[in-house]
């Protein structure tokens, strides 16, 4: 025959108190992960729409802001989890452009500032070719 274990009664008193913190623990560390995650996306976004503002510049046309803070709205849109209406304010001027991202939640808040040089490599390199 095989023998029954029996547990005592302070066993679960002790781990109906000790599985709530485990979760909050558990619950805490994602919402961590999806913090940064957010974090990173929104300072991606910044810096791509700082990089596709400095060479836009250079062009016939020019860029506006507007269509800068409007292609950074259309690389963040739908990457975040937690933050999901993130606002941009976009500066340009003869020689960088300067993108400043922010979006909150409740007590959480992020803002990241990015900035790019308008930079003209061809002057650069016909430059270095003269030589």
């Amino acid at each position: 025959m095989k023998k029954c274990r029996t547990w005592k009664g302070s066993f679960t008193v002790e781990t109906a108190c000790l599985l709530p913190m485990i979760l909050l623990v558990l619950q805490l560390c994602i919402v961590g992960c999806f913090y940064y995650h957010d974090k990173n996306e929104i300072s991606s976004c910044a810096y791509e729409t700082a990089v596709i503002g400095s060479t836009k510049i250079r062009e016939k046309d020019g860029v506006t802001p507007e269509t800068l803070e409007h292609a950074f709205q259309e690389r963040v849109r739908g990457k975040c989890i937690l933050f999901s209406g993130a606002s941009v304010r976009v500066r340009t001027g003869e020689d960088q452009i300067t993108v400043q991202a922010s979006a909150s939640r409740r007590a959480m808040k992020v803002s990241v500032i990015h900035t790019a040089a308008v930079t003209e490599p061809e002057n650069y390199i016909r430059h270095r070719r003269w030589k």
